[in-house]
């Protein structure tokens, strides 16, 4: 045994030698093997040469694929009643010594056994049980077990598996569709293509089958690995922050093309393994379900709690009956078994051609059915078979969002929007227009151009495939083209302006186009994010619906009643001089003398106190300023007005002292997390104005960072610009900042020599600080 002394010698060396090796070179397998390697190695050195005792690795580190950061998970098996503690006592101390991750267990053979019987995720460890040490007999023993028990009881682990997989999805989404997937917990991921591992040496599977899931497992292992390296720690999420850095480090061309080649892994993953759900024979007798659904031919039953296909009668089998299929298995609640939809990709191929009356009925009934729906196009999907029903869906597949905004894909976000709309079908007068529309809103993504204008072009052509006509048809294309104009409208323009109001009333043309289109917003929103929804956004938007509605209505404009308002005039009547701040809740109005630049000291305060800007509005009558401003408090915690009133104080007697605690701010903020350079929105300012009028609409567009608000509103202060109101768009990382501002004199701002060195100006304020948020 190895003295105090050496032992303290030899765990310094492992941990200096991991230290290096996890900040090596991550983009290839090899590391893994050296760092397995390295490992091995230390609990050799560890391990006392005693009969009757292995020391196995299991799991990840028993299949050799040791990342950066990873634990070790080790067994130590004996062949004694009573677990060998000096043993276990040389091994464990040094361990915890280095401060890696240990996950470990002693027993014996009879143990080891009774905890795989017990729990299926020993068991699984343990099929991938590799001797570091020891005994071999002993060690042989049990995997000679283990693997006979996998064998004979395949059909359970087989259902456990899967039920297994369905508990991570529900957990920790699906690695196909998410924006930063847990490559090991998501559905599709690392855990379940060890399991579809297992499984494909028990079915002896295709050999193209077997390269391609090697292939998988390579890519979300090395990514996995550089995700860890990034992180410098045990961790599995892809971070869009690191996507375009791993992706050039694998050799790939961006952050795009990495999510597209791992949700394409993630898909085989899943399809792969849900295959699996139909191995065994048909049991039961066959029965004909066409009386239940006239339009199924008799080529299709049901046998075995499955809906099949018999190839003998169903030689030709296309699209439309495949989403009749879909919609029939959604309707009675039994699901297609995996040949069937195996036999639909082989044979079935794109529809373009008109659809049957039949089929269009199914689609509505489909999207119709809620959150189940999710689980019937993720199986179509998985087969290949939505592009056959829908072929322009080829270009939204599996197509990534990178941005902290949106959560999904485009094809599953276009799927959370119908499930999300399903659930307002009852406030609509047509739900079949509103989930056709939820659809395809998005439809155009993928194509380049304007989505929203190329995805009303292609989903007019797919409205006449699937059988709409005439006035049907025009209003899921004023969907599609319009699906952003209530919340872009509401949140970036003044929608107390008449002007507005009538844009958008000849925008979606009559009622129930704009009905349907605020239920699709709402739907929209739901299924884009948390960051997609708010209070405020949806009092905007309601505020912004029931001015058109009125107007469509009556042919009036309604108005709401100017700011100040009531409150705001008292507010100001009661000024004396000193500042004043009323609050309530996440609002606040500020009364004081009034002062160029006044807003950006608010602001400024706002943001040392850690606060989001939601909106301002500014009015200034006799020499008093009154400011009111909504704002939101990050994880939702209270906020101290008590303490905004001190500082801005502060910043209203005291010079530089506004811009001290900004500075003390912002080093305070270095560390945080970074974006994607890729993800960004380029900056960008344009500016609304006519001749002759002194109001000028300048909107703001670019990466989001600490104190953008404020610097934006200095910029616009030192051009002699009044800010009268500001709505502001936080969307993930970036911004659209909207501020309605007057000018000193009829004519200023629009020479272009004007223009320019305000949108310079503005360009500096954006890009002043946008590697820290």
């Amino acid at each position: 045994m190895a003295s105090e002394n050496q032992l303290e010698s030899i765990v310094a060396t492992y941990v200096d030698d991991r230290a290096t090796l996890a900040q090596g070179v991550w983009s290839e397998p090899g590391a893994m093997e050296s760092m397995t390697k390295l490992s091995d190695d230390f609990l050799k050195t560890l391990s006392l040469e005693i009969p009757g005792i292995s020391l196995l690795a299991v799991g990840g580190y028993g299949r050799g694929e040791l990342g950066p950061y990873s634990d070790l998970d080790v067994v130590v098996l004996h062949n004694r009643k009573q677990a060998p503690e000096e043993v276990t006592a040389s091994l464990w101390y040094p361990i915890w010594d280095s401060k890696v991750s240990l996950d470990y267990s002693v027993r014996n053979v009879t143990e080891a056994m009774r905890a795989a019987v017990e729990d299926p995720r020993v068991l699984i460890g343990l099929l991938d049980a590799r001797l570091i040490c020891g005994d071999t007999g002993l060690a042989g023993e049990l995997d000679e077990k283990i693997q006979k028990r996998f064998r004979t009881k395949a059909s359970e682990y087989i259902a456990i598996f899967l039920e297994q997989a369905e508990e991570r999805r529900l957990a920790s989404g699906e690695l196909a569709f998410l924006l930063e997937p847990d490559l090991k917990e998501s559905r599709g991921g690392l855990r379940d293509l060890v399991n579809l591992t297992h499984l494909q040496v028990l079915e002896h599977s295709a050999q193209s089958d077997r390269s391609f899931l090697f292939y998988c497992n390579q890519l979300l292992l090395r990514t996995r690995n550089l995700a860890q390296r990034a992180a410098g720690k045990s961790n599995n999420r892809l971070i869009l922050q690191d996507q375009d850095a791993i992706a050039t480090a694998l050799g790939l061309s961006g952050g795009d093309e990495l999510m597209s080649k791992v949700s394409e892994a993630g898909r085989f993953v899943s399809r792969s393994l849900d295959e699996f759900a139909g191995v065994g024979g048909r049991r039961g007798s066959r029965r004909r379900i066409s009386l239940l659904y006239e339009e199924v031919p008799a080529g299709i039953f049901r046998q075995g709690g499955k809906i099949c296909v018999d190839e003998g009668l169903l030689l030709e089998p296309d699209a439309q009956l495949v989403l009749r299929v879909a919609a029939l298995s959604q309707a009675i609640g039994v699901p297609i078994r995996v040949d069937a939809l195996q036999y639909f990709a082989k044979k079935v191929g794109p529809c373009e051609s008109s659809w049957e009356a039949s089929t269009s009925r199914a689609l509505v009934s489909l999207l119709s059915s809620g959150q189940s729906l999710i689980g019937i196009m993720e199986r179509l999907d998985h087969f290949g078979l939505l592009e056959r029903v829908i072929p322009e869906w080829t270009k939204v597949r599996g197509l990534p969002q990178r941005n902290a905004y949106h959560t999904f894909t485009v094809d599953r976000h276009l799927v959370e929007t119908v499930v999300a709309a399903g659930n307002l079908r009852r406030q609509v007068k047509r739900p079949d227009l509103l989930v056709i529309a939820a659809l395809l809103h998005d439809i155009g993504k993928g194509y380049g151009g304007d989505h929203s204008v190329v995805g009303a072009e292609l989903a007019e052509r797919i409205a006449l495939r699937i059988g709409l006509r005439g006035y049907e048809a025009e209003v899921v294309v004023r969907l599609v083209r319009n699906h952003l104009l209530l919340a872009d409208t509401a949140t970036r323009r003044d929608i107390r302006d008449p002007a507005v109001v009538l844009l958008v009333a000849d925008s979606v043309g009559d009622q129930l186009t704009l009905d349907l289109l605020l239920a699709l917003t709402k739907a929209d929103a739901q299924a884009t994010g948390h960051l997609a929804w708010s209070d405020w956004k949806a009092e905007l938007v309601e505020q912004l619906y029931r001015s058109v509605s009125g107007y469509l209505e009556s042919g009036e404009v309604l108005t709401f009643d100017d700011f100040p308002g009531l409150l705001g005039r008292e507010l100001m009547e009661q000024f004396s001089g000193d500042l004043m701040v009323k609050s309530a809740g996440e609002e606040v109005w500020v009364v004081a003398a009034d002062q160029m630049g006044l807003l950006s000291k608010v602001t400024g305060v706002l943001t040392v106190l850690g606060l989001n800007v939601l909106s301002a509005e500014v009015y200034s009558e006799n020499g008093v300023a009154l400011e009111h401003l909504r704002v939101v408090a990050p994880h939702s915690r209270e906020i101290r007005w008590s303490r905004f009133r001190t500082e801005l104080e502060g910043a209203l007697l005291k010079t530089g002292y506004l811009e001290e605690r900004l500075s003390e701010k912002t080093a305070n903020v270095r560390n945080r997390r970074k974006v994607a350079e890729s993800a960004k929105i380029h900056p960008r300012v344009s500016l609304e104005g006519s001749e002759g009028s002194r109001s000028l609409v300048v909107e703001v567009c670019g990466p989001d960072s600490f104190g953008l608000i404020h610097r934006l509103t200095a910029t616009l202060a030192s051009f002699n610009l009044d800010i009268v109101r500001a709505n502001l768009v936080t969307l993930g990382d970036d911004v659209i900042d909207t501020f309605y501002a007057l000018g000193p004199s009829e004519h200023q701002f629009y020479l272009a020599s004007d223009q320019k060195l305000l949108k310079e100006g503005l360009i500096r304020a954006l890009n002043a600080d946008h590697s820290i948020k």
